[in-house]
């Protein structure tokens, strides 16, 4: 039995207009980069080329930095080399922050999240143009190799629709975070995030109502524990970036990891045999291994349906007592959360904790949180952690799957004890 606890899901975010963003120009696509957020807007930057005209103004590549605990300094020009007369942005940094990837295009109609317009020629989007997508605008994915990009990859219709999917985001533990304007949003473009899970990709989550309104909303990257972040949204009538944080997620009426059972002790009970003939009890177990007694005991290597088969031969003459009688075994893993790992580990030594949720049924799971004593934290399937001290940790795996049909997100809870040397 699942100990699945109802979780209407209040607001987990808080969420607020970032102080570098203007309640005049538009700001969009923020990325980090070197402690600060690199982003794309059409604020002035003092020079004779900022705008094509007053309706029409250009993008430019904005660095910002903080100042302080909670300040933050003016944003000013990315860098010289890279800005030109057209519109420049939006980019994106490799994990080390030295290799940029930047897209620039020569005109733009209204605001940049209206990149289905014809007239807007961002290369970074240009493969999103390619036959055989599911319409509109597409995510696809490349392969670098040798130098090289491989061919465009779609993302399967489970991502894409017939509309518009853009703005990706590849967070940390696998998700993939996008916006869309064809699925059942709140209105205009929503934000969602999917992930690989057994191979196979979820269907997009629709992220909370405090991120997602019915304004358009776009552009979302966050840390890798998805506590904080900034997205886009134009909610104030121009397009602006917000900050988002949240409140710990917090799990309670954890279960006990029960461990599955595939051992057994089989006896026969039904023949009544004379005490003075010497007799073989032979089980044939149908996996390999035969057994002789009376009374034996077998493991099973795990779930699945098995044959069990006596027989009972005198030991003398070698003639059959009994026929055959076989024994059906269907053996099934408990329903539950499960968390595999070493029971025992020793000081200083890092333990590998994998989130095993195939055996849940009808149930598909978006989130993973872990707590090895610190509280839960985000994290991914595969965790690894080392302990500092000996003694006795409990370690937890809390869940979030998808919403049901009344628009709830079950969680599940589960916990294992790890005894530290």
């Amino acid at each position: 039995m699942i100990n699945t606890e109802l979780y209407a899901q209040p607001e987990r975010f808080n969420v607020k207009p970032a102080p570098f963003s203007s309640r005049i120009y538009d700001e969009f696509s923020p990325v980090f980069y070197k402690g600060g957020i690199v982003f794309c807007s059409n604020q002035s930057t003092n020079s004779l080329v900022s705008y094509v005209d007053e309706q029409n103004k250009l993008f430019k590549i904005f660095f910002v930095t903080k100042k302080g605990i909670s300040g933050w300094n003016f944003p000013k020009i990315l860098a010289k080399e890279i800005t030109t007369d057209f519109n420049d942005g939006p980019v994106t940094f490799n994990e080390n922050g030295n290799i940029m990837y930047y897209s620039r295009n020569s005109f733009i109609k209204n605001s940049m999240r209206n990149i289905s317009d014809t007239s807007n020629k961002l290369g970074i989007y240009s493969s999103s143009d390619m036959p055989g997508g599911s319409g509109g605008i597409d995510l696809y994915y490349c392969n670098r190799r040798n130098n090289d990009w491989d061919i465009p990859v779609n993302l399967e219709p489970v991502i894409n629709t017939a509309k518009n999917e853009s703005f990706p985001f590849a967070g940390k533990f696998g998700k993939l975070f996008l916006a869309s304007d064809g699925r059942n949003g709140f209105g205009g473009k929503d934000l969602y995030y999917t992930q690989e899970i057994n191979g196979e990709w979820i269907v997009p989550v629709h992220l909370d109502s405090a991120i997602n309104s019915t304004a358009d909303n776009f552009c979302l990257v966050t840390d890798s524990t998805f506590e904080n972040g900034y997205f886009s949204t134009n909610r104030l009538k121009t397009d602006d970036i917000f900050i988002f944080n949240s409140a710990p997620v917090e799990f309670t009426n954890c279960d006990t990891v029960k461990e599955n059972n595939y051992c057994f002790t089989f006896y026969d009970e039904h023949h009544q045999l004379i005490d003075t003939v010497q007799v073989i009890y032979k089980w044939d177990f149908s996996d390999g291994i035969i057994r002789l007694g009376k009374e034996v005991r077998h493991c099973f290597p795990g779930p699945g349906k098995f044959s069990v088969k006596l027989s009972i031969f005198d030991e003398l003459t070698g003639d059959t007592l009994a026929f055959q009688v076989n024994y059906k075994v269907e053996l099934e893993n408990i329903e539950q959360a499960y968390i595999n790992s070493y029971n025992i580990g020793n000081v200083g030594k890092p333990i590998s904790f994998e989130g095993i949720t195939r055996d849940l049924k009808g149930i598909m799971i978006t989130d993973y949180f872990w707590d090895f004593g610190d509280g839960f934290k985000t994290g991914g399937t595969l965790m690894n952690t080392t302990f500092k001290k000996k003694g006795e940790y409990m370690v937890k795996l809390g869940l979030l799957a998808e919403k049901d049909s009344l628009r709830v997100i079950p969680k599940i809870c589960v916990m294992k004890k790890i005894i530290i040397n």
